[in-house]
């Protein structure tokens, strides 16, 4: 990956981790009859999704921006890193492989929101545990 990839925690980190071995997957096949150079175009643009996402990360991290933004940002790799590999892709569609390129983007597409319900269950269950933990201390807090 070479980056620190910045995340919310291990789970968000797990689902981006994965996400981003199914999208370099999606273009090494959208790309294998094409010559290598056209495989090393992708890399910038991982490499900008990256950038993105870690610098909102750190605002994130920093609190600097609200609760909704920062659900926002957990979701905002895997979007960038779809639509990237979208247009990637239809800039290599020609007649001959429209239908196999076709098929490989239904399952991105398929990923990419697997991956969302994923981060989703993980964004709830944050908050359920912060709330309890709330919940305690405000207990603890009124017993003192």
């Amino acid at each position: 990956m070479g980056k620190k990839l910045i995340t919310l925690n291990k789970t968000h980190e797990t689902h981006l981790t994965e996400y981003m071995k199914r999208v370099d997957g999606f273009i090494y096949d959208v790309t294998e009859n094409q010559p290598i150079e056209k495989w090393r175009m992708f890399s910038p643009l991982k490499s900008e999704a990256l950038r993105l996402h870690n610098e909102l990360g750190k605002a994130a991290m920093k609190e600097e921006i609200n609760p909704i933004g920062i659900a926002e940002w957990v979701f905002m790799l895997p979007n960038f890193l779809l639509f990237g590999s979208l247009g990637f892709a239809s800039a290599l569609k020609t007649p001959d492989n429209v239908s196999e390129i076709n098929g490989l983007i239904e399952r991105l597409y398929v990923d990419m929101s697997e991956t969302i319900i994923e981060l989703d269950t993980m964004l709830v269950e944050k908050e359920a545990k912060e709330k309890k933990k709330k919940s305690k201390n405000k207990t603890k807090k009124q017993n003192d």
